[in-house]
């Protein structure tokens, strides 16, 4: 099960990756500043790219902009009045994460939910979220867990760890303290 996680993970990965590239540059009206366009649409071929207008601008979808120094802004998709532009950006790195409403999340989505955009100075990117269209609803979306998938958190991983540091420590010196004993009988 550990390995169809990683194996999805490594995918999400790729498919970011390999998605940044598609973001397209358009010129913006203000020299020295960009803007990202978001938009959440229904995947019904579970593609990952928004065809439009075959597939229906979904609702539900909050974007969060940041960068290093903290949060900058976010929008909640409506379905109707979509993209939506975050504009007058710096240039520079930001953070754009999707969460859609747990509600109407139905299965995985089909592209990644975090992208990381380099804003250039008159450039605009597009940013496409893709929900899944014939799945069945979801009743909860999951938080992020502060505990892995052994059910130990963060800390008593590090606690165990130093206690399985300290035993190691210990038998060796043990070891070696037997050993300089047998030379020396």
């Amino acid at each position: 099960m550990r390995l169809i996680r990683w194996i999805s993970l490594l995918a999400m990965a790729a498919t970011l990756v390999i998605g940044l590239p598609t973001a397209q540059a358009a010129p913006v009206a203000q020299q020295g500043t960009g803007q990202i366009c978001v938009l959440a649409f229904s995947d019904i071929n579970s593609d990952g790219v928004y065809t439009a207008p075959d597939e229906e601008l979904a609702s539900g979808v909050t974007f969060w902009l940041s960068n290093e120094t903290g949060r900058l802004g976010t929008y909640t998709t409506d379905g109707s009045s979509e993209p939506y532009c975050f504009g007058n950006l710096a240039v520079g790195q930001y953070t754009v994460q999707a969460r859609p409403d747990p509600t109407k999340l139905k299965g995985e989505a089909t592209t990644p939910g975090q992208w990381v955009v380099p804003v250039a100075s008159g450039a605009q990117y597009d940013i496409a979220y893709g929900m899944p269209a014939n799945a069945q609803p979801q009743a909860e979306l999951a938080a992020p867990s502060s505990t892995s998938s052994s059910g130990m958190s963060p800390v008593g991983r590090i606690v165990l760890g130093l206690l399985g540091a300290g035993v190691l420590g210990a038998a060796g010196y043990l070891a070696y303290t037997i050993l300089r004993r047998a030379r020396s009988a």
